[in-house]
């Protein structure tokens, strides 16, 4: 069922096509005319919903709407009948706005989340991979290969907008370079402790960021279980 309000109507020629009636019906704007000689009928001559307009005008009793690139220019009879309708609109067109920002901020959170995802699994595995490559025979090699492809991920990570983090490769890059196995394990398991610290703490500074991207709980899983 539409509702017009008190205030919702006021008297307006259309230029160039002729005069009726003006109303903010829900979330849109209709322009009414009557027709018929004898017997009058209602006839609606433009009907303009909210989120169509482009920009609204109003200067002393003309007011231009601009919608899917058409303007119509009103002459309003009555400004202080018009001055609440005009309110409403430029207020449900702020409110539009927002709207689409605040989706536009949204998506460039989650692809930045996307992508940071990305390299931290890409740097969680090379650091497992150092792990598990200090089993047994050590091939240093190996270990120093895995070092440097993390190393490489967390380059790229810095260069992400989702937040700072801070993560300490100073000591693992001595321990690989010095070749001591367990200095290699201890600072290998710091750098994926701060990791999950990190995820954490962003977690609780941002909206649920499992509404944004909906495998950030599983990434922050694997995170802790590495």
């Amino acid at each position: 069922m539409k509702t017009v309000s008190v205030g919702s109507r006021a008297k307006a020629r259309l230029r160039n096509f002729g005069n009726g009636t003006l109303e903010l019906v829900d979330n849109t704007i209709k322009f009414y005319m009557e027709s018929g000689r004898f017997r009058k009928r209602r006839e609606i001559a433009r009907e303009i919903p909210i989120t169509d307009i482009d920009s609204v005008e109003r200067v002393g009793n003309d007011f231009s709407i601009t919608w899917k690139g058409v303007t119509d220019m009103f002459v309003i009879e009555d400004t202080e009948l018009f001055g609440p309708i005009y309110e409403r609109i430029t207020e449900a067109l702020k409110g539009q706005r927002k709207s689409v920002e605040d989706k536009e901020v949204a998506n460039q959170k989650r692809n930045e989340l996307i992508k940071m995802l990305g390299i931290t699994m890409e740097m969680v595995n090379s650091l497992f991979d150092v792990l598990r490559s200090l089993h047994g025979r050590v091939d240093f090699s190996l270990v120093e290969g895995y070092f440097k492809r993390s190393e490489e991920s967390f380059r790229s990570l810095t260069d992400q907008k989702t937040g700072a983090i801070t993560l300490d490769f100073a000591k693992l890059s001595l321990a690989v370079k010095e070749r001591r196995p367990e200095e290699i394990s201890k600072e290998t398991y710091s750098i994926l402790r701060a990791l999950y610290e990190y995820f954490s703490g962003l977690a609780s500074k941002n909206e649920p960021l499992e509404q944004i991207h909906p495998n950030y709980h599983d990434a922050k899983t694997i995170v802790q279980a590495h």
